[in-house]
C-alpha cells in the first residue's frame, strides 16, 4: 500500500497542486469571498485544481514513458515499474473527467477556464511540448491562472490586483522554464530544438530572464500602493521585499563567470514560496 501511494505521489506531483491550492485560496479571500458562505464552492475548486494538475501530470508521465526510460529516470512510478502505463492513461482520463464534472459546479466562467486548461495541458503533453517557446508559455499560463479561478470563484469578475498577482507569477514562471532551457542547452542543440537559449544565445537569454524577473519585482510593490487588498498593507509589503531580494539577487548572479544556474533556480522557488506567504499573511492580517 505505501509503495501504491508513493507512485501515485510521484505520478501525479501532488506536492505541485498544493501550490495552486494555495493560489486560489489566497485569490478567494482578496477577491472578498466570504468563507462561511460559499466554503463548499472554495472546496470544490481546490479539489478541482487537484484534479487537472493530477491528471496533466498522469499524462505527461504515460507521454513520455519512453524517453524516461531512456533517461533512466527512476522518479518516474511507470519507468520504475510501480505503475503500468496504461494506468497511468485511464487515472489521467479520469481525473480530467473529474476536475471538468465538478467546476461545473462552481460558475460558466470557472468551468471555461477548467475546460480551457484541460485542453492546454493535452495538446501540452501530445505535441506542444516539442516546441519549446510555446512550452514556456503554457507551464508559465499554468503557474498564474489559479489566481483569476479562485476570484471568480468569490466574484464574477476580476480585480485589478488579481491580474497584478498573475503577471507575477507569470513572468516569474518564464524566467524560471528559460532558466531550465538553458539546463538543457547542449542536449536541445543536438536534439535540433529550438529553444530560446539555443536561438538567442546564453548571453541574450540570461538578459531576457532578468527581464522577466525586473519586472516580476516592478508590479510585486504595485499592491501596497493601488486601492485593494494590500493598500498600505505592511505585512505584505516587508515579505515581499524579501521575496524580491531572492529574485534580485538571483538576476544578479545571471552576470557571474560561474554562474550556479541550477543553484540559482532552485532558489526561485524559495521566492516564489515567500512571495505566496506575503500573499496570504496580507490577505489574513
Amino acid at each position: 500500500m505505501t509503495k501504491l501511494i508513493k507512485a501515485l505521489w510521484d505520478l501525479t506531483r501532488f506536492d505541485h497542486e498544493i501550490m495552486l491550492v494555495i493560489a486560489i485560496f489566497v485569490s478567494f479571500i482578496i477577491s472578498g469571498g466570504n468563507l462561511a458562505e460559499n466554503f463548499l464552492k472554495l472546496l470544490l475548486a481546490c479539489l478541482t485544481a487537484l484534479f487537472i494538475g493530477s491528471a496533466a501530470f498522469a499524462l505527461n508521465d504515460y507521454c513520455d514513458k519512453e524517453i524516461d526510460a531512456r533517461n533512466k529516470r527512476k522518479d518516474r512510478p511507470i519507468v520504475r515499474g510501480d505503475i503500468k502505463a496504461r494506468t497511468a492513461l485511464v487515472l489521467s482520463i479520469m481525473l480530467f473527467s473529474i476536475g471538468i464534472v465538478l467546476s461545473a459546479f462552481l460558475n460558466l466562467s470557472c468551468l471555461l477556464i477548467v475546460i480551457f486548461t484541460a485542453c492546454l495541458a493535452i495538446v501540452y503533453d501530445l505535441k506542444i511540448k516539442k516546441l519549446k517557446m510555446i512550452g514556456n508559455l503554457y507551464i508559465a499560463y499554468t503557474m498564474a491562472i489559479p489566481f483569476p479561478f479562485g476570484s471568480l470563484v468569490a466574484r464574477e469578475s476580476i480585480t485589478h490586483v488579481i491580474w497584478i498577482l498573475f503577471s507575477i507569477a507569470f513572468l516569474a514562471g518564464m524566467g524560471r522554464e528559460i532558466m531550465k532551457d538553458m539546463l538543457d542547452i547542449k542536449g536541445d542543440r543536438m536534439a535540433g530544438v529550438r529553444s530560446i537559449p539555443v536561438m538567442l544565445g546564453e548571453k541574450l537569454s540570461k538578459n531576457l530572464i532578468s527581464t522577466f524577473y525586473m519586472s516580476a519585482i516592478v508590479l510585486s510593490l504595485a499592491p501596497f500602493f493601488m486601492e485593494g487588498a494590500y493598500f498600505h498593507d505592511f505585512v505584505y509589503i516587508l515579505l515581499i521585499i524579501v521575496a524580491d531580494a531572492i529574485f534580485f539577487m538571483v538576476t544578479l548572479s545571471l552576470n557571474l563567470k560561474a554562474f550556479p544556474l541550477k543553484a540559482c533556480r532552485k532558489l526561485t522557488l524559495v521566492g516564489m514560496f515567500v512571495a505566496l506567504v506575503a500573499f496570504i499573511a496580507g490577505a489574513l492580517i
